[in-house]
């Protein structure tokens, strides 16, 4: 059969069309032969006999019979909107169809059980994202202590860096190597060249003064029966006798840790003890002022005096409380901040107080540290990872910057960084699990309902009805004005685009921007590809044929219909709108909804199971939309993630 023949074939309707069609096929069939037997006489120049002679002889008798065989008529055109029939398939109520309500019962607790796992995990990763917080960050200096050799030792976050009297660093000892959970300033070295300084125990519950020798990694309790943490402390090296501030008090305590003497005292929120010349010093509570003190046994915590420091600078800068302050290179150093803006200013005084003028600074923030590193002076801040350093006039040298401390910060930082990514990354994953889970237990419950009654039914067979349909046509020019629709919105999609590049948001909301903005393209897109279905009229009945080829007919109560929706069973077509044409509307009215008002009304969670049931192009466009518009979200969230 040749490629016409075939495709004639196809266009056949009726029986008696593809009788004379294969009565015709027949005849051809004979001739062939006949001319076959007829050319293969002549080559040989022999007379054929017995049955290739009687075969030629019958072929050429049939083809001569045959000749009164008429041909098909010209093939019918179809009226436009009419199927090709023999493509189409009609619904069948299977064994598949009739347990759905109880397998959406069953994928309904499954999908719910993963919602509420999703639920737990995400309360659980919420909470410890917001509540487990980090060990102390190393992003500075957060103490500094000059021991007896002249060496720096440096303490960031919960390591010690030590360093030789060079400032070449020698070895870095985590705290937890000396039995600590935490150390934090102030920090100094006694006469023994141990480190004295505030922190806890692994197995304490509250910080102590601790007297720790680095050379053995063992730490101490100096005074264990106090009850307030220490925030100050400073130490006569004459007789190892340690002050320390707390509690609103002044509490003198031997070596031993015996207590000597005691007395109440108005402290500041960041108190400072420094010992010098025979007095206590200590920063006041209210003003920029430093309090003079008595420190021996019998007059222990007697103030003898009160200082204001009131250098014009620091005056015109409002800077009225006294934070660190030290003596180093014959001068008082003595940092002043203001409570509201916390900005801090260093200024220098002589023994008498008198004011020597003001230290420049580099980008600080308060507190500020002060240290003397033999004849020079090192401010330190807990945010920067440099020392400033200045020599005895009060001059900046070359910031002391620790290498260990650098890669120290770096591999901190990465740490922290990477904690924070994976519990708030685990918390979106564990949302995103906890909407899948709801979301797709809703629709299998909606599912249940839906196909609960089992009233499904098949179709009855349409091939002694074809030629009577009346088939209503899609409208016009649907496809064009898809496409316009689509290269308009393509348009706008690019404006908000355009202003959102304008606007300067960032990389993840602008990803966000265009996938949001792709989901109604790619709808239209599916729209304009896909099938519409059929809509047919036989009598008082109507015939639904889907996007897929699948076809119902039902009357009055067997149809369905909601808004421009048209349902028989599982075959849903959409009968179009202003926005997405569909067929010509002046059929719909004039010759369906006569017919189709005479069905039920459903409810509009019956139209969205049967268009996702079916796939139809509307639930795929519709699909489409939500996954762009949760992939946008995600992509938002990421930002905050990342």
């Amino acid at each position: 059969i040749t490629r016409e023949e075939a495709l004639a074939a196809r266009k056949i309707k009726t029986d008696a069309e593809r009788e004379r069609w294969e009565a015709q096929q027949q005849s051809r069939a004979r001739l062939r032969t006949a001319r076959e037997a007829l050319q293969l006489e002549t080559m040989t120049g022999k007379t054929l006999q017995g049955d290739v002679a009687s075969r030629a002889l019958s072929a050429l008798h049939s083809t001569t019979r045959s000749a009164e065989v008429q041909l098909p008529p010209p093939t019918r055109k179809p009226p436009p909107g009419e199927p090709n029939m023999y493509t189409l398939r009609p619904f069948r109520n299977s064994r598949e169809i009739r347990v759905r309500s109880s397998n959406a019962r069953r994928l309904k607790k499954r999908f719910y059980t993963l919602g509420l796992v999703g639920l737990a995990l995400s309360l659980l990763t919420a909470e410890r994202s917001i509540h487990s917080a980090p060990s102390p960050a190393a992003t500075g200096v957060t103490a500094a202590a000059v021991d007896a050799n002249g060496g720096l030792v440096l303490l960031s976050g919960n390591t010690l860096l030590l360093h030789d009297r060079a400032g070449v660093a020698t070895v870095n000892r985590p705290i937890k190597s000396l039995g600590l959970g935490s150390l934090s300033a102030p920090m100094a070295f006694d006469t023994d060249n141990a480190l004295v300084a505030t922190g806890r125990l692994l197995d304490a519950t509250q910080n102590q003064l601790l007297r720790c020798h680095l050379e053995t990694s063992a730490c101490t309790p100096i005074v264990p029966e106090l009850n307030a943490d220490p925030t100050a402390f400073a130490m006569n090296p004459i007789d190892d006798s340690i002050i320390v501030a707390g509690n609103s008090r002044l509490t003198k305590f031997s070596a031993q840790g015996e207590v000597i003497a005691s007395a109440e005292a108005d402290l500041s929120e960041n108190p400072a003890l420094r010992l010098h010349a025979g007095l206590l010093f200590l920063n006041s509570a209210e003003g920029p002022g430093i309090g003079v003190y008595r420190y021996e046994d019998t007059t222990f915590g007697k103030q003898l005096d009160e200082v204001l420091l009131l250098p014009t600078a620091a005056v015109d800068a409002q800077l009225g409380r006294v934070g660190d302050f030290i003596w180093s290179g014959s001068a008082w150093w003595v940092t002043l901040y203001d409570s509201g803006s916390e900005k801090p200013g260093l200024y220098r005084f002589d023994d008498e107080w008198n004011s020597l003028g003001q230290v420049d600074l580099s980008v600080f923030s308060q507190p500020l540290a002060l240290a003397h590193w033999g004849e020079k002076t090192l401010v330190s801040d807990q945010h920067s990872t440099a020392l400033q350093r200045f020599n005895a006039s009060g001059n900046a040298e070359t910031p002391f910057v620790s290498s260990t401390l650098e890669v120290l910060v770096d591999e901190r930082q990465q740490h922290i960084e990477l904690e924070r990514i994976t519990w708030r990354g685990g918390f979106l994953i564990a949302i995103i699990i906890t909407a899948l889970g709801f979301g797709l237990g809703l629709l299998q419950r909606l599912r249940q309902q839906v196909y609960q009654p089992q009233r499904e039914r098949g179709a009855e067979l349409l091939d002694d009805n074809t030629n009577q349909i009346q088939w209503i046509p899609p409208a016009t020019n649907r496809h064009n004005r898809l496409r316009y629709r689509l290269l308009g919105y393509s348009a706008l999609a690019s404006v908000f685009v355009l202003l959102g590049v304008l606007a300067s948001v960032t990389a993840w909301q602008l990803v966000a921007l265009m996938l949001a903005l792709a989901g109604p393209a790619l709808a239209l897109l599916l729209l304009a590809r896909k099938p519409i279905g059929h809509i047919g009229i036989l009598g008082n009945r109507v015939v639904l044929v889907d996007h897929n080829g699948m076809y119902h007919v039902a009357s009055s109560s067997g149809i369905q219909r909601r808004g421009p929706f048209l349902l028989i069973d599982d075959i849903v077509v959409f009968c179009g709108s202003l926005l997405i044409p569909a067929f010509q509307s002046e059929k719909i009215k004039s010759q369906l909804q006569p017919i189709s008002a005479n069905g039920i009304k459903v409810d509009r969670k019956t139209v969205l199971v049967k268009l996702l049931e079916g796939r139809h192009p509307l639930a795929t466009g519709g699909s489409a939309i939500l996954l762009c518009v949760a992939a946008a979200l995600i992509s938002w969230a990421l930002q905050g993630v990342m």
